[in-house]
């Protein structure tokens, strides 16, 4: 049935419902004004031209998940049901395109391009995008990405890099229009003035938020090293979950994890929060609290500086006191060493000239001793004796001191003062 000339066809087709660029498709498939069968794939792409043309490229449709599934790791199919009258129809798109978490149950609406697919003879919507709707979708929907990175090790918190202590140049990320920015550049200057900050224009909610941040963040990541910043800075100022969604995106989150540079992420206010907060080395409750986590307060740094010194003085005055009261307490033991040391020399002195003067004496006496044994020795000596007229008689070598040892013709040797006489003996008695 045709609903522009109502007219009614039971095997051939109407003109009216074939794409105005296909006429000649039509016009070939009439024979001199009568219907003519067409063949399977012809019928088919006839079809898809009129559902493109009715449909267009993005048919939004509301249903609900049911048999959903993922095969081989990237074709993701489900069938789409409607909940009043539980009409089917099967969807299809590849893991790439699934940019939210869905499951069975849950009330999405697809943009989808409707096509029949010729192999398998079944209308299937080709799936654009997907947006769950519902109260409450979006927080199920985030929770369900929260499980998801925090299952993979993205929130760990044995992973987050500590942030220097000084930085000398910072990288802000965020949108110059925003109180989040002037918020955080002022707070930074009043606390530590004179750092350097290189900062890239994003957008912070909107359609060009998520490929802006992860653009930004991979041109930071991608400089030479010595051209990174030494932190890098991510935020914006509160707003609803809905103004927050790009902070909650997996791409973003994914990349805010993957930075080489130690990340701050500071969104909203102080009750707000982000996925890409939990990614970061460090969350920050507020683009004010961002800046404060990067670099320390001027005046605190001074006051720890004077209380050092301060500790640094008094721990030298101590030490000094300590070494003065050991130096003291040395010189005192050296001065008693050095007058118990002076006793004791005056002790020895004392002793060697004792023992010097008995040494005096005894030599003294014995050396009288030596000299009295010298002239006895002297009156002694048998040479002195024969200068008396006194003689040595010799036989052989023995001293002849009786007469009766030698005899007739035996001779003798007599040693006189001066000289010696050889003689024989005449008589002996």
């Amino acid at each position: 049935m045709c609903g522009w000339c109502n007219g009614s066809s039971q095997v051939g087709l109407c003109k009216h419902m074939i794409d105005p660029f296909q006429d000649n498709l039509f016009e070939s498939a009439q024979t001199l004004g009568k219907p003519v069968a067409l063949s399977v794939s012809a019928a088919v792409e006839l079809i898809n031209q009129q559902l493109f043309s009715i449909a267009g490229p993005n048919m939004l449709i509301e249903g609900e998940v049911s048999e959903f599934s993922v095969s081989q790791g990237k074709w993701v199919r489900f069938t789409l049901k409607d909940l009043e009258d539980g009409a089917l129809l099967k969807c299809f798109l590849t893991v790439y395109q699934l940019q939210v978490e869905i499951e069975n149950g849950d009330k999405i609406i697809v943009g989808a391009t409707p096509k029949v697919y010729p192999r398998y003879g079944q209308l299937t919507l080709n799936v654009n995008t997907i947006e769950i709707v519902g109260a409450g979708a979006l927080a199920q929907q985030l929770e369900r990405l929260r499980k998801k990175l925090e299952a993979e090790g993205l929130f760990a918190v044995d992973r987050k890099r500590a942030l220097p202590l000084y930085p000398e140049k910072i990288g802000l990320i965020a949108s110059r229009e925003s109180a989040a920015y002037s918020d955080f550049l002022r707070i930074l200057q009043n606390r530590w003035g004179g750092v350097e900050v290189q900062s890239l224009h994003v957008a912070v909610q909107g359609e060009r938020a998520v490929p802006d941040i992860v653009g930004a963040l991979g041109y930071v990541n991608q400089l030479p090293v010595e051209d990174r910043p030494d932190v890098l800075v991510l935020t914006r100022g509160g707003g609803s979950l809905e103004d927050l969604a790009a902070f909650n995106d997996e791409q973003v989150v994914r990349s805010v994890f993957a930075s080489v540079v130690p990340i701050v992420v500071g969104i909203g206010h102080e009750r707000d929060e982000s996925l890409a907060e939990y990614a970061a080395d460090v969350r920050a409750s507020t683009p004010s609290n961002a800046a404060e986590r990067v670099v320390p307060d001027k005046d605190s740094v001074l006051n720890q500086i004077e209380m050092t010194e301060r500790r640094l003085v008094d721990r030298v005055q101590d030490a000094v006191q300590t070494r003065m009261y050991g130096v003291e307490s040395a010189v005192a033991k050296l001065t008693r060493v050095m007058q118990s040391l002076a006793f004791e020399v005056n002790r020895v002195m004392t002793t060697v000239q004792n023992v010097g003067d008995v040494l005096l004496h005894e030599l003294t006496r014995y050396k009288e001793r030596v000299e009295g044994m010298g002239r006895y020795l002297k009156e002694m000596d048998p040479v002195r004796v024969l200068s008396r007229g006194y003689a040595i008689v010799h036989a052989g070598d023995a001293v002849l001191k009786d007469a009766s040892k030698v005899g007739q013709g035996d001779t003798i040797q007599v040693q006189l003062a001066h000289g010696t006489i050889r003689a024989d003996v005449q008589e002996a008695n």
